[in-house]
Protein backbone atom coordinates (compact mmCIF):
# COMPACT_ATOMS: atom_id res chain seq x y z
CA UNK A 1 0.00 0.00 0.00
CA UNK A 2 1.28 3.41 -0.88
CA UNK A 3 1.14 6.58 1.84
CA UNK A 4 0.74 9.85 1.42
CA UNK A 5 2.85 11.98 3.62
CA UNK A 6 0.42 15.57 4.40
CA UNK A 7 2.48 18.14 5.58
CA UNK A 8 -0.26 20.15 7.18
CA UNK A 9 -2.52 17.50 8.10
CA UNK A 10 -4.62 19.93 10.08
CA UNK A 11 -5.04 23.12 7.98
CA UNK A 12 -8.12 23.99 5.42
CA UNK A 13 -6.34 22.40 2.47
CA UNK A 14 -5.76 18.63 3.66
CA UNK A 15 -9.12 18.48 5.57
CA UNK A 16 -11.04 20.51 2.78
CA UNK A 17 -9.81 19.47 -0.66
CA UNK A 18 -6.84 16.08 -0.43
CA UNK A 19 -8.04 13.97 1.90
CA UNK A 20 -11.70 13.91 0.99
CA UNK A 21 -10.26 12.78 -2.37
CA UNK A 22 -8.03 9.92 -1.14
CA UNK A 23 -11.21 8.40 0.71
CA UNK A 24 -11.56 6.16 -2.48
CA UNK A 25 -7.95 5.34 -2.63
CA UNK A 26 -6.07 2.38 -1.84
CA UNK A 27 -3.19 4.34 0.32
CA UNK A 28 -2.75 5.10 4.24
CA UNK A 29 -1.92 8.46 5.41
CA UNK A 30 0.82 9.88 7.77
CA UNK A 31 0.09 13.24 8.70
CA UNK A 32 2.49 16.23 10.17
CA UNK A 33 1.77 19.09 11.33
CA UNK A 34 3.69 21.76 14.13
CA UNK A 35 1.32 20.56 17.06
CA UNK A 36 0.28 16.92 18.09
CA UNK A 37 -2.99 15.87 16.64
CA UNK A 38 -5.80 13.99 17.59
CA UNK A 39 -6.84 10.84 15.27
CA UNK A 40 -9.95 12.14 15.68
CA UNK A 41 -8.80 15.53 14.19
CA UNK A 42 -8.79 14.09 10.94
CA UNK A 43 -11.42 13.34 8.64
CA UNK A 44 -10.37 10.11 7.13
CA UNK A 45 -10.85 6.21 7.17
CA UNK A 46 -8.23 5.73 5.48
CA UNK A 47 -5.51 3.77 7.86
CA UNK A 48 -3.47 7.44 9.50
CA UNK A 49 -0.24 7.72 11.38
CA UNK A 50 0.23 11.43 12.94
CA UNK A 51 3.43 12.91 13.72
CA UNK A 52 4.82 16.66 14.19
CA UNK A 53 7.13 18.47 12.24
CA UNK A 54 9.97 18.32 15.02
CA UNK A 55 9.96 14.73 14.12
CA UNK A 56 8.21 13.60 11.18
CA UNK A 57 9.40 9.86 11.17
CA UNK A 58 8.69 9.33 7.66
CA UNK A 59 7.23 5.51 7.21
CA UNK A 60 9.77 3.34 4.54
CA UNK A 61 8.33 2.39 1.25
CA UNK A 62 7.36 4.51 -1.94
CA UNK A 63 5.50 7.59 -0.50
CA UNK A 64 3.97 10.45 -2.29
CA UNK A 65 5.05 13.37 -0.15
CA UNK A 66 2.08 16.50 -0.07
CA UNK A 67 3.28 19.61 1.13
CA UNK A 68 -0.37 21.16 2.10
CA UNK A 69 1.20 24.42 3.57
CA UNK A 70 1.81 27.95 2.91
CA UNK A 71 4.75 28.53 0.06
CA UNK A 72 6.62 30.22 2.12
CA UNK A 73 7.14 26.88 4.87
CA UNK A 74 8.95 25.13 2.02
CA UNK A 75 12.69 26.05 2.06
CA UNK A 76 12.81 24.66 5.35
CA UNK A 77 10.23 21.96 5.12
CA UNK A 78 12.09 20.65 1.85
CA UNK A 79 15.62 21.25 3.84
CA UNK A 80 14.52 19.00 6.55
CA UNK A 81 13.87 16.02 4.11
CA UNK A 82 17.49 15.28 2.69
CA UNK A 83 18.63 12.29 3.55
CA UNK A 84 14.74 10.69 4.39
CA UNK A 85 13.28 10.58 1.16
CA UNK A 86 14.31 7.77 -1.37
CA UNK A 87 14.94 8.71 -5.40
CA UNK A 88 11.35 6.12 -5.67
CA UNK A 89 9.46 8.82 -3.43
CA UNK A 90 7.33 11.83 -4.58
CA UNK A 91 7.35 15.49 -3.76
CA UNK A 92 4.23 17.37 -4.45
CA UNK A 93 4.44 21.32 -4.27
CA UNK A 94 1.18 23.27 -4.33
CA UNK A 95 0.42 26.72 -6.10
CA UNK A 96 1.73 29.31 -6.37
CA UNK A 97 4.57 26.99 -5.68
CA UNK A 98 6.89 30.02 -4.04
CA UNK A 99 6.18 33.82 -2.74
CA UNK A 100 7.83 34.48 -5.70
CA UNK A 101 9.50 33.65 -9.21
CA UNK A 102 12.83 33.26 -7.74
CA UNK A 103 11.29 31.70 -4.72
CA UNK A 104 9.47 29.33 -6.72
CA UNK A 105 11.91 28.05 -8.79
CA UNK A 106 14.03 27.44 -5.93
CA UNK A 107 11.90 25.30 -4.43
CA UNK A 108 11.17 23.01 -7.56
CA UNK A 109 14.85 22.38 -7.72
CA UNK A 110 15.25 21.96 -3.98
CA UNK A 111 12.87 18.89 -4.57
CA UNK A 112 14.32 18.05 -8.27
CA UNK A 113 17.95 17.94 -5.92
CA UNK A 114 15.82 15.26 -3.39
CA UNK A 115 14.01 12.80 -5.79
CA UNK A 116 15.13 13.65 -8.80
CA UNK A 117 12.60 16.31 -11.75
CA UNK A 118 10.60 13.31 -12.98
CA UNK A 119 9.44 12.78 -9.47
CA UNK A 120 8.79 16.50 -8.90
CA UNK A 121 4.63 17.27 -8.71
CA UNK A 122 4.11 21.19 -9.27
CA UNK A 123 0.15 20.59 -9.24
CA UNK A 124 -2.55 22.86 -10.02
CA UNK A 125 -5.45 21.33 -9.64
CA UNK A 126 -7.31 23.62 -12.08
CA UNK A 127 -5.57 21.97 -14.75
CA UNK A 128 -7.14 18.05 -13.41
CA UNK A 129 -10.32 19.17 -13.85
CA UNK A 130 -12.79 17.54 -16.51
CA UNK A 131 -13.54 20.34 -18.68
CA UNK A 132 -9.70 21.76 -18.78
CA UNK A 133 -8.21 19.03 -19.88
CA UNK A 134 -10.98 18.51 -23.12
CA UNK A 135 -9.57 21.87 -23.71
CA UNK A 136 -7.07 20.29 -25.53
CA UNK A 137 -9.07 17.37 -27.14
CA UNK A 138 -11.95 20.03 -28.71
CA UNK A 139 -8.91 22.11 -29.63
CA UNK A 140 -6.65 19.21 -31.75
CA UNK A 141 -9.32 16.43 -32.25
CA UNK A 142 -11.96 18.49 -33.96
CA UNK A 143 -10.31 19.63 -37.66
CA UNK A 144 -13.28 22.75 -37.34
CA UNK A 145 -11.07 24.05 -34.38
CA UNK A 146 -7.86 22.63 -35.11
CA UNK A 147 -7.57 24.70 -38.46
CA UNK A 148 -9.30 28.10 -37.10
CA UNK A 149 -7.50 28.48 -33.91
CA UNK A 150 -4.69 31.24 -34.53
CA UNK A 151 -4.72 35.14 -35.83
CA UNK A 152 -6.57 34.35 -38.45
CA UNK A 153 -10.00 33.55 -37.45
CA UNK A 154 -9.81 33.76 -33.24
CA UNK A 155 -9.79 37.93 -32.85
CA UNK A 156 -10.07 37.70 -28.90
CA UNK A 157 -9.46 35.38 -25.79
CA UNK A 158 -10.67 35.92 -22.55
CA UNK A 159 -10.35 34.40 -19.57
CA UNK A 160 -12.30 34.76 -16.44
CA UNK A 161 -12.18 33.38 -12.64
CA UNK A 162 -14.73 34.91 -10.23
CA UNK A 163 -14.93 33.60 -6.53
CA UNK A 164 -17.80 34.97 -4.43
CA UNK A 165 -15.67 33.75 -1.77
CA UNK A 166 -13.48 36.12 0.90
CA UNK A 167 -9.94 35.79 1.49
CA UNK A 168 -10.65 36.57 5.07
CA UNK A 169 -9.41 33.35 7.00
CA UNK A 170 -7.05 32.81 4.75
CA UNK A 171 -4.27 35.43 4.52
CA UNK A 172 -1.55 33.18 5.41
CA UNK A 173 -2.65 30.53 1.96
CA UNK A 174 -3.48 33.90 0.03
CA UNK A 175 -0.46 35.20 0.13
CA UNK A 176 0.88 38.22 -1.74
CA UNK A 177 -2.88 38.32 -3.07
CA UNK A 178 -4.89 37.68 -6.12
CA UNK A 179 -2.37 37.35 -8.69
CA UNK A 180 -0.29 34.60 -7.03
CA UNK A 181 -3.26 33.09 -5.41
CA UNK A 182 -5.33 32.87 -8.49
CA UNK A 183 -3.39 34.24 -11.58
CA UNK A 184 -0.42 32.42 -11.88
CA UNK A 185 -1.50 29.40 -11.59
CA UNK A 186 -5.55 28.73 -12.26
CA UNK A 187 -6.14 31.47 -15.40
CA UNK A 188 -2.40 31.17 -16.76
CA UNK A 189 -2.53 27.64 -16.61
CA UNK A 190 -5.87 28.06 -18.40
CA UNK A 191 -4.60 30.02 -20.74
CA UNK A 192 -1.69 28.03 -22.00
CA UNK A 193 -4.07 25.28 -22.80
CA UNK A 194 -6.10 27.85 -25.02
CA UNK A 195 -3.04 29.08 -26.83
CA UNK A 196 -0.03 26.23 -26.75
CA UNK A 197 1.05 25.21 -30.58
CA UNK A 198 0.72 21.03 -28.72
CA UNK A 199 0.08 19.67 -25.54
CA UNK A 200 4.30 18.58 -25.88
CA UNK A 201 5.02 22.21 -25.72
CA UNK A 202 2.26 23.97 -23.49
CA UNK A 203 5.27 24.33 -21.27
CA UNK A 204 6.39 27.05 -24.08
CA UNK A 205 3.05 28.54 -24.58
CA UNK A 206 3.31 31.89 -22.74
CA UNK A 207 7.12 32.67 -23.45
CA UNK A 208 7.10 36.20 -23.90
CA UNK A 209 4.12 37.24 -23.67
CA UNK A 210 3.81 40.95 -22.13
CA UNK A 211 1.15 42.86 -20.08
CA UNK A 212 -0.15 45.27 -22.25
CA UNK A 213 -2.87 46.96 -19.57
CA UNK A 214 -3.79 45.89 -16.10
CA UNK A 215 -6.74 47.19 -13.49
CA UNK A 216 -6.10 45.88 -9.48
CA UNK A 217 -8.37 46.59 -7.13
CA UNK A 218 -9.26 45.64 -3.08
CA UNK A 219 -12.28 45.09 -0.96
CA UNK A 220 -12.48 47.88 1.51
CA UNK A 221 -11.04 45.42 4.84
CA UNK A 222 -7.98 44.38 2.67
CA UNK A 223 -4.10 45.02 2.85
CA UNK A 224 -3.96 43.38 -0.60
CA UNK A 225 -5.50 43.03 -4.14
CA UNK A 226 -8.18 40.67 -4.35
CA UNK A 227 -8.92 41.78 -8.46
CA UNK A 228 -6.98 42.38 -11.15
CA UNK A 229 -8.24 42.65 -15.09
CA UNK A 230 -5.58 42.76 -17.62
CA UNK A 231 -5.10 42.88 -21.19
CA UNK A 232 -1.72 40.63 -22.17
CA UNK A 233 -0.44 39.99 -26.06
CA UNK A 234 1.70 36.77 -26.85
CA UNK A 235 3.98 37.35 -29.71
CA UNK A 236 4.02 34.22 -31.73
CA UNK A 237 3.31 34.01 -34.82
CA UNK A 238 0.44 32.47 -34.07
CA UNK A 239 -1.18 34.65 -31.73
CA UNK A 240 0.53 38.10 -33.43
CA UNK A 241 -1.91 40.79 -32.73
CA UNK A 242 -5.13 38.58 -30.72
CA UNK A 243 -5.68 40.21 -27.48
CA UNK A 244 -6.30 38.19 -24.66
CA UNK A 245 -7.93 39.25 -21.38
CA UNK A 246 -8.17 38.41 -17.88
CA UNK A 247 -9.88 38.68 -15.07
CA UNK A 248 -9.53 37.41 -11.49
CA UNK A 249 -11.31 38.31 -8.59
CA UNK A 250 -12.68 37.07 -5.14
CA UNK A 251 -15.69 38.76 -3.47
CA UNK A 252 -17.41 39.36 -6.05
CA UNK A 253 -21.00 38.99 -7.30
CA UNK A 254 -21.11 35.64 -8.57
CA UNK A 255 -18.74 32.65 -8.81
CA UNK A 256 -17.96 31.48 -12.90
CA UNK A 257 -14.76 30.39 -14.35
CA UNK A 258 -14.88 30.60 -18.07
CA UNK A 259 -12.62 30.98 -20.88
CA UNK A 260 -14.50 32.73 -24.30
CA UNK A 261 -12.60 32.01 -27.63
CA UNK A 262 -14.09 34.62 -30.22
CA UNK A 263 -14.07 33.71 -33.83
CA UNK A 264 -14.51 36.13 -36.80
CA UNK A 265 -18.16 37.37 -35.71
CA UNK A 266 -20.62 35.36 -35.03
CA UNK A 267 -19.16 32.40 -34.33
CA UNK A 268 -17.97 31.92 -30.40
CA UNK A 269 -16.67 29.20 -28.24
CA UNK A 270 -17.45 29.89 -24.86
CA UNK A 271 -16.70 27.00 -22.05
CA UNK A 272 -17.32 27.30 -18.22
CA UNK A 273 -15.46 25.48 -16.17
CA UNK A 274 -17.31 26.33 -12.87
CA UNK A 275 -19.69 26.67 -11.19
CA UNK A 276 -20.75 23.67 -13.60
CA UNK A 277 -19.50 22.09 -16.33
CA UNK A 278 -20.90 23.15 -19.94
CA UNK A 279 -19.45 24.21 -23.82
CA UNK A 280 -21.44 26.35 -25.77
CA UNK A 281 -20.82 27.33 -29.72
CA UNK A 282 -22.65 30.34 -31.29
CA UNK A 283 -23.22 29.96 -35.00
CA UNK A 284 -25.24 31.85 -37.40
CA UNK A 285 -28.26 29.75 -38.31
CA UNK A 286 -31.50 29.96 -39.99
CA UNK A 287 -30.99 33.76 -40.55
CA UNK A 288 -29.99 34.17 -36.46
CA UNK A 289 -26.95 33.60 -34.81
CA UNK A 290 -27.75 30.65 -32.27
CA UNK A 291 -26.42 29.09 -29.09
CA UNK A 292 -25.30 25.21 -30.06
CA UNK A 293 -24.69 23.44 -26.98
CA UNK A 294 -21.67 20.84 -26.92
CA UNK A 295 -22.28 19.58 -23.61
CA UNK A 296 -25.17 20.73 -21.11
CA UNK A 297 -24.84 21.97 -17.74
CA UNK A 298 -23.51 19.21 -15.11
CA UNK A 299 -21.86 19.77 -11.68
CA UNK A 300 -18.24 20.02 -11.36
CA UNK A 301 -15.66 18.23 -8.51
CA UNK A 302 -12.89 20.74 -7.47
CA UNK A 303 -10.57 19.08 -9.58
CA UNK A 304 -8.78 16.95 -6.34
CA UNK A 305 -10.02 13.37 -6.55
CA UNK A 306 -9.27 13.67 -10.51
CA UNK A 307 -5.69 15.36 -9.50
CA UNK A 308 -4.92 12.59 -6.54
CA UNK A 309 -5.71 9.74 -9.45
CA UNK A 310 -3.64 10.97 -11.55
CA UNK A 311 -0.66 11.38 -9.15
CA UNK A 312 -1.04 7.84 -7.87
CA UNK A 313 -0.81 6.57 -11.04
CA UNK A 314 2.53 8.73 -11.96
CA UNK A 315 0.99 10.41 -14.65
CA UNK A 316 1.32 14.20 -15.47
CA UNK A 317 -2.17 15.55 -16.06
CA UNK A 318 -2.73 18.54 -13.44
CA UNK A 319 1.45 19.32 -13.14
CA UNK A 320 3.03 21.83 -13.99
CA UNK A 321 6.56 21.86 -15.44
CA UNK A 322 9.35 23.60 -14.38
CA UNK A 323 9.40 25.99 -17.51
CA UNK A 324 6.03 26.39 -17.86
CA UNK A 325 6.09 27.56 -14.20
CA UNK A 326 8.91 30.11 -14.94
CA UNK A 327 7.20 31.16 -17.80
CA UNK A 328 3.97 32.02 -15.51
CA UNK A 329 5.51 33.59 -13.04
CA UNK A 330 7.62 36.03 -15.15
CA UNK A 331 4.35 36.86 -16.67
CA UNK A 332 2.70 37.48 -13.34
CA UNK A 333 5.24 39.76 -12.18
CA UNK A 334 4.91 42.07 -14.90
CA UNK A 335 1.33 42.94 -12.94
CA UNK A 336 2.56 45.14 -11.05
CA UNK A 337 0.29 46.66 -8.17
CA UNK A 338 0.41 50.93 -8.10
CA UNK A 339 0.60 52.21 -4.85
CA UNK A 340 -2.85 53.05 -4.57
CA UNK A 341 -5.79 50.69 -5.25
CA UNK A 342 -9.14 51.70 -5.60
CA UNK A 343 -11.65 49.30 -3.47
CA UNK A 344 -15.17 47.31 -4.23
CA UNK A 345 -17.45 46.64 -2.49
CA UNK A 346 -18.29 42.40 -2.24
CA UNK A 347 -20.74 41.15 -4.14
CA UNK A 348 -20.30 43.77 -7.27
CA UNK A 349 -18.42 42.94 -10.02
CA UNK A 350 -15.71 45.11 -8.89
CA UNK A 351 -14.07 48.30 -9.88
CA UNK A 352 -15.18 49.85 -12.69
CA UNK A 353 -12.02 50.07 -14.38
CA UNK A 354 -11.79 46.58 -14.61
CA UNK A 355 -15.37 46.00 -15.51
CA UNK A 356 -14.89 48.45 -18.56
CA UNK A 357 -11.54 47.14 -19.52
CA UNK A 358 -13.27 44.46 -21.79
CA UNK A 359 -16.85 43.66 -22.74
CA UNK A 360 -16.45 40.32 -21.12
CA UNK A 361 -18.46 37.42 -22.58
CA UNK A 362 -20.27 35.22 -20.37
CA UNK A 363 -20.62 31.25 -21.82
CA UNK A 364 -24.42 31.25 -21.63
CA UNK A 365 -25.19 34.85 -22.59
CA UNK A 366 -24.44 37.17 -25.84
CA UNK A 367 -21.08 39.63 -25.62
CA UNK A 368 -21.70 43.49 -25.63
CA UNK A 369 -19.64 43.67 -28.78
CA UNK A 370 -18.68 42.47 -32.00
CA UNK A 371 -15.32 41.55 -32.78
CA UNK A 372 -14.14 40.66 -36.53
Amino acid sequence: MKTVVIYGIGGHLAKTRILPALEATDVAIHGVSRKVRSPEEIPTSRPLTLATTEDPQLPAGPKLIYLAIPAAEYPSVLSSLAGRVQPHDWIILEKPYGTSREAALANYDLAARLVGESHVAAVDHYLAKRTVQNLLELRFANPLFAAAWSHRHVKEIQVVLQETSLPSGREEAFGAGVVPDLVQSHVLGMLAYLTCDSDANRARALQGARVVRSVFGKLPDSAMPTFVAAEIEIPSERWRGVPIYLLAGKGLREHRVEVHVQFTYPNALGVRVQPDEQAILRVRHHGSVQSLRLSDASPMANGYPELMRGLLAEEREGMVSRQALDAQWQLAEQLQVPSSIPTYLSGTDGPEAGVSLASWCPVDGTCAHTVG
